[in-house]
């Protein structure tokens, strides 16, 4: 989108179809060449690895959440608690933190809150700027090939998104949405244009493709080698061999050459989204140059078709819009919401392997501590975490104390800066958010202690979080000026 802003939409969809044909490409040869050996390591990770496995994915906010950790921190602990609403995994509660909705009783689907996270939200912006997307441009006069150029100039960011993308892949049920979002964030903590991200960077629009390209074929390694389905895609593929007669597990590799048969067809298809792609991208390109008032009614029925589509329910489009509403105040008040959708999409993993893991340790924590592969996945989260803080402390230090008193004194004097602006809206926010958290931990008490563990643990990190940006915004100062501006008006 900010690419086709700078009339550079051609060049945008040539880097997200080779970008994704590449990940398809890593994909396939992983599968052929790596199935069996990543297969044995993914056997050996359990329930304690799964679960620091998803925190540590949790912790990615930390370069994902626009340079602010407690932002970053408070969204997924909002996703998480939006994960809790329906069935829980320990007890089989299948009205937990409903609140006596029953819409609510059976979860929030993550299709219907995408589509509002993202797609709604994105039609009140374009609502909101008017124009079309391509503003002023007449024409794109880049060229989709322009992208295979991108994609070739930039091999590191093709390994590092094709490693994430695979890995995700290899571990069932983390899914496409977690491949994208991981090899994005993964990909701004080590680009050299991570400054750029999220304002027309190819890097990360390279990363997600690429990311979700390796992942949809690396979902299929457990699924042929293992027999055990690792998405929604893997179990399709998998009902239609069976069908066929062929049947995917331990053997299937050990079935003469009916395996290289099925491996190539995969690599064809590659190469047909890749043709299709390249031949369509030119008739695609021209919808930025729709005007926004006609583009986003349309966005609009599409996502509610999509919404109905998924439970017949005319609660779901309402949920649908209510998450886009959330998501457009969230965006204005500077918080990200790809850490809010990261926490929807982990939140089921995270709390399932939590239970089961201190199950196997017969209610102990030192389980995450004794095996090596979690508690090295534990220090990593924690480096994650903790690294912007600590960078922040040492660049503290090393500044003089006169320049860092003058800048401070600078904003005082200021009568009205951005952030003061905002102040109130998200002062607004974080006491729906201290309100959403105190919720949690009171309708917990009327569950079974397990079935609370979790949701208590969120909801007092989210609250933790709330306090401390209201006091990083007193300390600022943000608060006391913006208090001000309010009595003068």
């Amino acid at each position: 989108y900010p690419m086709a802003q700078k009339g550079q939409g051609g060049r945008a969809l040539g880097i997200a179809t080779f970008g994704s044909f590449a990940g398809g490409v890593i994909g396939c040869v992983a599968l052929i060449t790596l199935a069996r050996p990543l297969t044995d390591l993914a056997l050996k990770i359990g329930s304690p690895e799964y679960f620091a496995l998803g925190v540590m994915a949790l912790s990615l906010i930390s370069v994902g959440s626009k340079g602010d950790t407690v932002k970053g921190i408070m969204m997924a602990c909002l996703g998480l608690g939006l994960s809790f609403v329906g069935s829980d995994p320990v007890s089989g509660l299948v009205d937990r933190f409903a609140f006596g909705v029953p819409i609510l009783a059976a979860g929030i689907p993550i299709v219907v809150s995408t589509l509002g996270v993202f797609a709604i939200s994105q039609a009140m912006s374009l609502l909101d700027e008017g124009g079309s997307i391509a503003g002023e441009t007449a024409e794109f006069k880049d060229s989709v090939f322009q992208g295979l150029a991108d994609v070739v100039r930039r091999p590191k960011t093709l390994i590092r998104a094709g490693l994430v993308g695979l890995w995700v892949g290899v571990l069932p049920a983390l899914g496409v949405s977690l491949a994208g979002i991981a090899s994005y964030l993964f990909e701004k903590k080590y680009s050299n244009e991570s400054e750029q991200f999220g304002k027309g960077a190819p890097s990360g629009l390279m990363a997600a493709e690429v990311g979700k390209g390796a992942c949809v074929v690396g979902d299929l390694i457990p699924t042929f080698t293992l027999g055990v389905p690792g998405s929604v895609t893997g179990e399709l593929l998998m009902s239609a061999l069976i069908v066929h007669g062929i049947a995917p597990g331990p053997m299937f590799l050990l079935s003469g050459a009916m395996p290289y048969a099925v491996f190539m067809g995969i690599i064809l298809a590659q190469g047909v989204f890749l043709v299709s792609g390249l031949l369509l991208a030119k008739y695609m390109a021209k919808v930025v140059f729709v005007p926004n008032a006609i583009l986003a009614p349309g966005i609009v029925v599409i996502c509610v078709l999509g919404a109905y589509a998924e439970r017949n329910s005319v609660w779901d489009i309402m949920m649908m819009f209510g998450f886009g509403l959330l998501a457009y105040a969230l965006e204005k008040a500077g918080y990200s919401v790809v850490c809010l959708v990261l926490g929807m999409i982990l939140g089921n993993l995270v709390e399932t392997n939590l239970h089961r893991a201190l199950s196997i340790s017969m209610g102990s924590w030192s389980i995450f501590l004794t095996r090596p592969l979690t508690l090295a996945m534990l220090v990593v989260t924690a480096l994650f975490l903790l690294g912007p803080w600590i960078a922040a402390a040492f660049s503290a230090l090393t500044r003089r104390r006169a320049k860092q008193a003058a800048a401070t004194t600078e904003v005082a004097e200021e009568h009205k800066t951005p952030a003061q602006a905002a102040a109130k809206e998200e002062l607004i926010l974080l006491a729906l958010l201290t309100a959403v958290a105190v919720g949690m931990v009171v309708e917990g008490r009327n569950y079974e202690p397990a079935v609370a563990l979790f949701p208590n643990l969120i909801a007092a990190l989210m609250l933790l979080m709330s306090l401390w940006r209201v006091y990083t915004l007193i300390k600022d100062g943000v608060l006391k000026a913006s208090w001000q501006i309010t009595r003068l008006l």
